[in-house]
């Protein structure tokens, strides 16, 4: 995924959803938009926006 990460407009964390449990990673404008998760089996990857709001991508 590609976002902006300035000041005005970037993501501020991605929390990792599986069925052994959920990471959180913080995020900072002005870094990268990416992270490592040491949870495997994700379902459900959730990301909030300055702009948008809150994002969901779920694996069926």
């Amino acid at each position: 995924m590609r976002h902006p990460m300035t000041k005005e407009h970037s993501v501020s964390f991605l929390l990792a959803v599986s069925d052994r449990g959920t990471q959180f990673v913080k995020l900072y404008p002005e870094g990268n938009a990416e992270a490592r998760f040491k949870i495997d089996r994700v379902k459900a990857l959730y990301a909030c926006c300055s702009r948008h709001g809150l994002f969901v991508w779920e694996r069926l």
